[in-house]
């Protein structure tokens, strides 16, 4: 493969993923009345389950190569990295100095790419996010650089067993796409 295949690749996932993956969000979060739900995420692993499928039917894969035993290394130390962090770090601990969503007044609608309203600005007052202004000075009105502090988990274990979940899930992925699972005899 020519560096000029690879750079073409690389420019087109770059160039579609966000493209797509708005579509795809746009259309599925209606069989949910607007927001991302279980409808639509039983929908999208069908579909991508059928596409799978279908294209696996179809497939004949090479022989297993040493780039596909480092990628396959790879993703399982980064899902397993994943589920480790949450073990063992606690969110409550976390100071996170860097841009956010516009600090402001609180109740100010607006509209969203995909046509759904929201708060423009997060605000101290009304406010029920995974992270907090404890502890730390709010922003001024109209900041986008400021300090927050991470919140304790509500539920230690689900979120452990969430995240163990799917990382697991990605790992058997991930092994079934690029391991011995997909190869099927001549």
């Amino acid at each position: 493969m020519s560096g000029k295949t690879i750079a073409k690749g690389l420019a087109l996932v770059c160039g579609l993923s966000t493209l797509l993956m708005m579509l795809q969000l746009n259309v599925l979060q209606q069989l949910d009345g607007g927001v991302p739900g279980p409808i639509g995420l039983v929908t999208v692993i069908a579909l991508y389950g059928l596409l799978i499928w279908r294209g696996s039917k179809h497939a004949n894969p090479a022989e297993p190569r040493r780039a596909d035993r480092i990628l396959h290394a790879a993703v399982v130390l980064y899902f397993t990295s994943l589920a480790v962090i949450m073990a063992t770090f606690t969110p409550e601990t976390h100071v996170s100095t860097s841009m956010h969503q516009t600090y402001g007044q609180c109740h100010v609608e607006a509209t969203d790419i995909t046509g759904h309203t929201r708060w423009l600005y997060v605000c101290a007052e009304d406010f029920d996010e995974d992270y907090s202004f404890d502890g730390v000075k709010l922003p001024n009105d109209g900041d986008e650089w400021y300090t927050v502090t991470g919140r304790p988990h509500t539920s230690y274990p689900k979120w452990l067993a969430g995240v163990s979940g799917l990382g697991l899930a990605g790992i058997a992925l991930y092994s079934f796409l690029l391991g011995p699972l997909r190869r099927r005899r001549r």
